[in-house]
């Protein structure tokens, strides 16, 4: 799994008012699901492992997915999956195998919260980043991987060109 580079200047933008949880603002999709329709058109998974208990997942779904700029960057280039640690009674389908979210979750490496896993429509491991991300630096991770870029450059070429 490739990790990006997570420097950037904090903001100190005040998050906008919160009128719909997380699990609202965006169309969320299981994994499986999200294969299917990403095997019709192409588009990429971007899969969000968090906890409930998880402050730093709180931060991110009230400092960064409330930023509708964030929503419309994901809402084109993925289908995003909402991979709760604590769920224990759903299973997902990953390289022909039947898992929990935790099992998934620790296959791909992703043992802290929040943990971004970026895939291909045909399941192929992009990249993943964990931790707290500033709308900045996340939203260029969305476009580099979005729009394919990560094929021709690397992030650093990328952040010098944006």
């Amino acid at each position: 799994m490739v990790a990006f580079s997570t420097v950037g200047k904090a903001q100190t933008e005040d998050a906008q008012s919160e009128d719909r949880s997380a699990q609202e603002m965006f169309d969320w999709v299981s994994f499986d699901e999200a294969k299917e329709m990403a095997a019709e058109d192409g588009k990429k998974i971007l899969v969000y492992v968090n906890a409930r208990w998880c402050g730093y997942c709180k931060k991110m779904e009230n400092e960064v997915f409330v930023k509708e700029s964030i929503q419309e960057l994901t809402a084109d280039y993925f289908y995003p999956v909402w991979l709760d640690l604590d769920v224990e009674d759903e299973y997902l389908t990953f390289a022909d195998s039947r898992l929990s979210h935790r099992a998934f979750a620790q296959k791909l490496g992703a043992y802290s919260t929040p943990t971004f896993i970026f895939f291909e429509a045909n399941e192929d491991i992009i990249a993943g980043q964990p931790g707290f991300l500033e709308e900045d630096i996340y939203s260029t991770i969305l476009k580099f991987i979005g729009t394919s870029a990560y094929e021709q450059q690397s992030f650093t070429e990328f952040i010098e060109k944006e």
